[in-house]
């Protein structure tokens, strides 16, 4: 097909736009209106004789055309082109959908207007594009040979999204302990929420930030990952209070014992990852998959200017209904007396004047994966 030709080439037209332009050397007696007659029914060869052995869906010529808008004229990376258009979809239970336009068998999903897709549809194929590339530029596994000073390291439990990194710096580890302290790291609620959504996001989870948030958090209820105190009561009866230590500032931890801090990431970045995990998953282990994600696609979304952020919450009304939580744990916190690193009150969720708390959008992630498609960077991730 012409416009799918074209597209390889760099084109930014719509396919509207050049259906009904038609090829420059179309006979008048051969209305280009008319879908039997009109040359894009003719897929296999273009003006220039060059061929295309199968005729791409909808959503792989569409999120082609808007790489090439992304690029504002400057070429894509090798192959990337013929990637696009040979990938797959993600989306189960719907193929590849057919052109507006293009005579079809009348069988399958009606035809679209590309142009008209929702960014969701797209994002199903730029998310097995970039779990090739995870796979593909993913730095190899290191042999990790546990030290003594690896198996002297402070016990690390609490917020997943920071244990997570904690445990896989060269210097950390999940040493077995019998006794000794325990630290307990928390911060304030609607980061610690975001968090743990973060954690889901590379184990597997299939839920968006919303659909999480409204499972888990109401008015009245405060899922386990989130109640501070709870954890707290565990993590003494097998320690002891003195030695249950809650940080919810860890720059007051000692230089030595001091985790490294996650990566800070922004939730468009982290819904992207948490769909880049679904094809990924179906292409390595779990074990496999967590490590790809949290420790290579994450990193590289952090240092990438469309993926950080200063610090990640969650948005209304949950930010209000943790506020409300918060004052509950503050109060068994300090009944408990267990010792404390920062101030009990940094677990109610701080205002951020500095940036706009909202759920991921579709178009905002899209944007995104995008990006990440065209860095040209080789280095591994």
């Amino acid at each position: 097909m012409e416009w799918a030709l074209a597209l390889r080439d760099g084109s930014t037209t719509p396919w509207r736009s050049w259906f009904a332009a038609g090829p420059s050397d179309t006979p008048a007696q051969h209305p280009t209106n008319h879908p039997t007659n009109h040359p894009a029914n003719h897929p296999a060869t273009s003006g220039t004789g060059r061929r295309l052995p199968f005729l791409p869906g909808a959503q792989q010529l569409e999120l082609l055309r808007r790489l090439n808008l992304a690029a504002a004229g400057r070429p894509l990376p090798t192959g990337m082109a013929d990637r696009v258009l040979r990938a797959g979809s993600t989306d189960r239970g719907r193929g590849d959908l057919p052109l507006v336009g293009i005579a079809t068998d009348g069988f399958g999903p009606p035809p679209v207007d590309p142009a008209t897709l929702p960014a969701e549809d797209l994002l199903k194929v730029a998310a097995g594009l970039l779990a090739e590339e995870v796979i593909t530029r993913a730095a190899p596994r290191e042999p990790h040979t546990p030290t003594a000073r690896w198996r002297r390291a402070p016990r690390f439990v609490g917020d997943p999204w920071a244990t997570e990194f904690a445990y896989h710096a060269p210097r950390w580890g999940r040493a077995a302990r019998t006794g000794g302290r325990t630290y307990l790291l928390a911060g304030d609620l609607g980061t610690l929420a975001a968090h743990a959504w973060a954690a889901r996001t590379v184990d597997g989870g299939g839920m968006d930030l919303g659909r999480w948030l409204r499972d888990r958090i109401t008015a009245d209820r405060l899922p386990p990952v989130l109640d501070v105190a709870a954890h707290a009561r565990r993590v003494a009866d097998r320690v002891g209070v003195p030695n249950t230590v809650v940080v919810l500032d860890p720059a007051q931890l000692p230089s030595g014992k001091r985790p490294p801090a996650p990566p800070a990431v922004s939730l468009d970045a982290l819904e992207l990852t948490r769909l880049v995990g679904r094809p990924l998953g179906l292409l390595t282990p779990a074990a496999e998959r967590r490590r790809l994600l949290a420790h290579h696609l994450v990193p590289r979304l952090a240092a990438h200017p469309g993926g950080s952020a200063p610090a990640l919450s969650v948005p209304d009304p949950w930010r209000s209904h943790l506020a409300r939580h918060a004052d509950h744990l503050v109060t068994h916190l300090r009944r408990a007396g267990y010792p404390l690193l920062g101030s009990h009150e940094r677990l109610v969720p701080s205002g951020a004047p500095h940036r706009d708390l909202r759920e991921p959008t579709p178009d905002a992630v899209l944007a995104l994966a995008l990006d990440l498609l065209l860095d040209p960077k080789e280095d591994p991730w």
